[in-house]
């Protein structure tokens, strides 16, 4: 009996959502034929693990009061099965200001990340939020 291998690969890009696709995913189907009509099919599939990004976001006090600073927590979660890259506000958070006379920051803030299971992953601009992880952006 004699067997030959023969590997197809297609590369996927981090840009282009549609490249991921969900359960059943990439269905790929051969068949084979020779000379004296014998014929053999076969076929696979391939999905693309989703993330699903979830987003809380609230005041450290209900209330404030002149003089004292003004804050809010951002929670970041990805509670679905696939990793979530390149995660980031879109657009920048911003406070409201009633008089231009706020300044909201850090201009770059710093997110500590935690894992469900293990513990700092990543900083906070571009992360790769892996399944069951979530960060905490205090600004």
């Amino acid at each position: 009996m004699l067997s030959v291998t023969v590997t197809v690969t297609s590369a996927t890009s981090l840009a282009n959502r549609a490249d991921c696709v969900p359960a059943p995913g990439l269905v790929n189907n051969v068949t084979v034929v020779d000379n004296e009509s014998d014929t053999a099919s076969d076929g696979a599939n391939q999905s693309c693990l989703l993330p699903h990004l979830i987003v809380a976001k609230t005041p450290d006090n209900g209330t404030y009061a002149l003089g004292s600073p003004v804050s809010f927590t951002i929670v970041v979660t990805n509670d679905g099965a696939g990793i979530a890259n390149n995660v980031h506000f879109a657009p920048p958070d911003a406070l409201p200001d009633p008089g231009a006379s706020l300044n909201w920051g850090p201009a770059n803030p710093v997110a500590t990340c935690r894992a469900s299971s293990s513990g700092r992953y990543g900083d906070w601009k571009g992360t790769r939020l892996k399944p069951d992880l979530w960060c905490t952006d205090a600004t």
